[in-house]
């Protein structure tokens, strides 16, 4: 399991925590991992 914590800056942003799922699930899959945006959670598989 990971937290994620938003900066000020990047809440500002109407849709932040969709962008903020997109940018994490695109890195994840960078380093490998099998990742993708789901509902409320991000789901992994390792």
């Amino acid at each position: 399991m990971a937290v994620v914590w938003a900066v000020p800056e990047d809440r500002a942003v109407q849709d932040w925590k969709l962008q903020l799922g997109e940018k994490l699930a695109s890195q994840l899959t960078t380093c490998g991992y099998k990742s993708s945006q789901r509902g409320k959670l991000l789901h992994l598989k390792m």
